[in-house]
């Protein structure tokens, strides 16, 4: 046998001797994931993370208050984060100021109906006041929460669609 065949014969033995997992620490990745996000749902969020919560919000509400290019998806904004204060507050996050969030989901609503009727993607001037309380309270909530808490209230409004309680929209002329 040649030199140059042993080599290949070597080289292939070698491969085929060492099959390791894609994880060499065998199953202590599980125990770490675990105890990862165990602990990350138990912490506070980072002023990064609140900032990107608040953004969306503040920016929709900008353009919506005080531009004519407003369209759906600044209303899909404003809505997800009532929705997402209005669960938090229902878990003790803001329980008090409940009501706030629930008038600004009715100017959401108001909001909604008049752009499916007429194309105009704009909130009055309650509705304005009203949109900027409820983002207001919501930068407060997000001071407080935990990750597991942020997690626990967008599952529970995932589910609350999925059910069908939701505001209901009825298209009216006086919109």
């Amino acid at each position: 046998m040649s030199v140059r065949s042993r080599a290949k014969r070597a080289a292939r033995q070698h491969k085929h001797s060492h099959k390791w997992d894609k994880n060499p620490t065998g199953g202590l990745w599980v125990i770490e994931k675990a105890n990862f996000d165990q602990n990350i749902a138990q912490c506070q969020l980072k002023e990064d993370q609140r900032f990107d919560i608040s953004k969306a919000g503040w920016a929709s509400l900008t353009v919506i208050a005080s531009h004519p290019n407003a369209n759906s998806d600044h209303w899909a904004d404003l809505a997800t984060i009532s929705n997402l204060a209005l669960m938090l507050a229902e878990q003790g996050y803001g329980q008090e100021h409940e009501l706030v969030f629930k008038r600004a989901q009715e100017a959401l609503v108001k909001m909604y109906e008049r752009g499916m009727a007429k194309n105009s993607w704009r909130l009055d001037g309650q509705g304005i006041q009203d949109v900027r309380d409820m983002l207001e309270l919501h930068d407060l909530q997000c001071e407080l929460v935990t990750h597991g808490d942020i997690k626990k209230a967008l599952i529970e409004v995932h589910k609350r669609v999925i059910d069908g309680e939701v505001f209901q929209f009825k298209f009216s002329e006086a919109a």
